[in-house]
């Protein structure tokens, strides 16, 4: 059943777009450069603009060493590379693949100094304690699994999910962890003892990426239901619930300082949320139709990204300003962006099997 769903994501919304692909690349056009409003809601909308740009630095092609690259690259999934980040230091990248593996790359070089081996499927997203010594990563395999950095060894297995586990976020302190999962639950786990705290059952459907506020009072998680859900960490009780999307909610992430949230959405938009009102400030919309499959914050608030399911990665200022469409991943759909910590550069992940380090600069 996991691998049907994203069977019928790839048919619904990546095989539509294969024609586009196949034609030279050209500037998108560029449907507004303000704000309009919507039919169907009292918020504006805002449009990529015509800047076209390709400024990746540096490509890597995770690779199980038990596969011929050939092989690799031509299997449907196990080229997907579902989601990337960086270590908290910023020196090294990390990708997630669906080849059940975790690759680490160091960011000077781009070569890879780690391979985190023991999931037995895979691999959607991971996440680094605020020291970078240990890491969690979410599986297709029902599992968590809480990594030694330095050894690629794993410390400890949690399997209280009843589905594939989506997503892991660890709290500012580091003393909770939060998982998502296709079993409609959000577990937070006690990272002294890795030990339940609670079972949060308010989503309806799959529940696919969580996020906790800079000051960790609050964590926000996303699902199929089409609702984003806001959670007080000091009694685990929901304190609002986002409502604005119109496909799955499959991505959130807080703002660096904690005023804003922004979600992306299967029904083609990124929506920026005020955190302490709840209330929708604008929508972010490419002019070509896909899904959002992933949204960021730069650290210094200037700029948020979205992964696109038609192959880009759009980038605005947060208010709302288009800046430019990069074009790294030819043909592919971008799952996973995430910016440095210094803000400088940006990391995508698609189903090419590349995980790209792209400038944020437009002139590289």
């Amino acid at each position: 059943m996991r691998r049907f769903m994203w069977i019928i994501i790839i048919v619904l919304f990546v095989m539509p777009m294969m024609g586009a692909f196949a034609q030279p690349l050209a500037p998108l056009p560029h449907l507004s450069q303000t704000e309009t409003e919507t039919p169907s809601s009292s918020f504006p909308t805002v449009y990529d603009g015509s800047t076209v740009v390709n400024t990746v630095i540096a490509t890597a092609t995770p690779i199980n060493d038990e596969m011929s690259e050939k092989d690799y690259l031509s299997d449907a999934y196990l080229n997907d590379v579902r989601g990337v980040d960086y270590s908290p230091n910023g020196l090294y990248a990390l990708a997630s693949s669906f080849d059940s593996n975790l690759y680490l790359y160091d960011i000077q070089t781009f070569e890879q100094v780690r391979v985190f081996s023991g999931h037995t499927d895979w691999v959607f997203n991971a996440d680094f304690t605020q020291d970078g010594t240990m890491m969690a990563s979410a599986s297709a395999d029902d599992t968590i699994r809480i990594w030694d950095v330095n050894s690629a060894t794993t410390l400890h297995i949690l399997d209280a999910h009843d589905g594939s586990v989506t997503n892991v976020a660890f709290s500012p302190d580091d003393t909770l962890l939060v998982s998502t999962g296709q079993d409609n639950q959000v577990i937070v786990w006690d990272t002294s003892t890795w030990t339940i705290l609670h079972r949060l059952d308010g989503h309806q459907d799959r529940v696919w990426d969580v996020s906790f506020s800079p000051d960790g009072a609050f964590f926000v998680t996303v699902s199929t239901d089409e609702t984003a859900i806001v959670w007080d960490t000091a009694d685990f009780s929901s304190v609002a619930t986002l409502d604005e999307h119109e496909g799955m909610v499959i991505s959130v992430e807080y703002s660096p300082d904690g005023q804003f949230i922004l979600t992306g959405s299967h029904d083609g938009s990124a929506i920026l949320w005020d955190a302490v009102t709840f209330a929708p400030i604008r929508a972010y919309r490419a002019s070509i139709t896909g899904a959002m499959m992933d949204v960021v914050f730069s650290s210094d608030m200037h700029y948020i990204a979205t992964a696109h399911l038609a192959g880009n990665v759009y980038v605005w200022t947060v208010d709302g300003e288009p800046v430019a469409t990069h074009i790294g991943h030819t043909g592919a759909s971008v799952s996973a962006v995430q910016f440095s910590p210094d803000g400088l550069t940006f990391l995508s992940g698609a189903d090419d099997g590349k995980m790209l380090l792209n400038s944020v600069w437009l002139d590289g």
